[in-house]
């Protein structure tokens, strides 16, 4: 089970936190809302993703339902979008449900020079390697 950050009890310090962590980690930002269920299966993805490569990022969840003003800081367009965040700047970002493929591939791009792990290429993680300087709340 992907061990995720929720980012409702942090409140008006979101942004704040959220940046500050970008610093020491990749942060992968996932707005989503329970009646929507494109957000629903995309978190199902981004989960297993995070499940599958130990350390390479931080999944932050955010209902927006919960926290509803923190889509206007990081310009939300609609429900659900994910964004990657590196050393305090939104690096890139999607709107909608896309697929599990894709996700990978644009994580990628923002992620080291490795690939991410993932069904599609058919590689499982090295059990011994553990976890690598996993950032949480």
């Amino acid at each position: 089970m992907a061990k995720t950050w929720n980012a409702e009890p942090l409140g008006d310090d979101f942004d704040r936190a959220v940046l500050y962590k970008s610093k020491l980690s990749r942060i992968v930002v996932a707005f989503w809302a329970c009646w929507c269920q494109p957000s629903r299966l995309l978190a199902a993805v981004l989960e297993d993703l995070f499940d599958l490569n130990w350390g390479r990022f931080l999944l932050v969840k955010v209902n927006t339902e919960q926290l509803p003003y923190a889509p206007t800081q990081f310009e939300l367009r609609g429900i659900p979008s994910i964004f990657v965040v590196l050393d305090e700047e939104v690096a890139t970002s999607f709107d909608g449900a896309l697929a599990r493929l894709q996700i990978e591939q644009w994580l990628n791009q923002f992620l080291d020079h490795s690939t991410l792990v993932g069904v599609t290429q058919g590689v499982e993680k090295d059990p011994l390697s553990g976890p690598q300087s996993m950032v949480s709340s």
